[in-house]
């Protein structure tokens, strides 16, 4: 959910305006900024602790050269969550089960040519789908987790390459790409291919 939905879900909630529940959410949030960085919490009951704390100067070591360098003393920002809200993310069952997979597009390649072939996938699930989680094990869109073969022994892992939410949100709508066999899709690319997912 993002602050759009977010500020059209309250205003549902209190029969309000889209508007005035936008502009509400806006002036909550940066009245909550504004306390904070005058070094001064902001404690929300059943929800949590806003604060400033202090980091002091230490030593940090390039990952480039190696070499150490300072980094010097700064404020960052806290979150402590309230007992309450943590007992009630406590409380969700964890969701065990796997998405389910479908293909969504998948379209022959009727003229010969070297781009990649594109195809999309459907992930579905009841609760819904970490996107970041897209693309193999704890792996970012981009990594593989498709395997596609066909004849004369074709065997390639795609790679992910747009995602996108389904209508419901709890789904996920995914392109994934697979190189021409040889550099090239002709008549000796023709044949039926399979698609499979890979396991976590």
């Amino acid at each position: 959910m993002n602050q759009l939905e977010l500020a059209n879900a309250i205003a549902q909630e209190l029969q309000i305006g889209g508007y005035d529940a936008d502009r509400f959410l806006k002036v909550t949030l940066e009245k909550i900024i504004s306390v904070v960085t005058s070094n001064q919490p902001v404690e929300l009951q059943g929800f949590g602790t806003f604060a400033m704390r202090p980091n002091a100067p230490r030593t940090g070591t390039s990952p480039a050269t190696g070499e150490p360098f300072n980094i010097p003393a700064r404020w960052s920002a806290s979150f402590k969550i309230d007992k309450a809200f943590k007992e009630r993310v406590e409380a969700v069952p964890l969701d065990t089960s796997s998405p389910s997979v479908t293909p969504v597009a998948v379209s022959d390649i009727i003229a010969p040519g070297d781009k990649p072939y594109y195809f999309t996938v459907q992930f579905s699930d009841d609760i819904g789908i970490k996107a970041s989680t897209i693309g193999g094990k704890n792996s970012e869109l981009g990594e593989l987790d498709v395997r596609v073969t066909g004849p004369n022994g074709f065997n390639q892992l795609a790679r992910a390459t747009r995602t996108k939410a389904t209508a419901d949100k709890k789904g996920r709508i995914v392109t994934y790409a697979v190189g021409a066999p040889g550099g090239v899709w002709d008549f000796t690319a023709n044949g039926q291919y399979q698609i499979d997912l890979l396991e976590a």
